[in-house]
């Protein structure tokens, strides 16, 4: 996998968008997930997934 990208970065996506619903996750906290975050951000397929299900799209 040329980028590092893997089966497990989607998975980490989902839960970083969960804690931060509830309030778990901060970037100060956990800056190493907020970078994967941003990073699955910046490609085309999860920006059209998330708009597909009705997620707002937020660093």
């Amino acid at each position: 996998m040329p980028d590092g990208y893997s089966i497990v970065d989607p998975f980490l996506f989902v839960l970083y968008r969960w804690g931060k619903k509830v309030g778990v996750l901060t970037h100060s906290t956990h800056p190493a997930w907020t970078a994967l975050h941003g990073r699955m951000l910046e490609r085309a397929a999860v920006r059209r997934a998330c708009e597909r299900e009705g997620l707002r799209l937020e660093q």
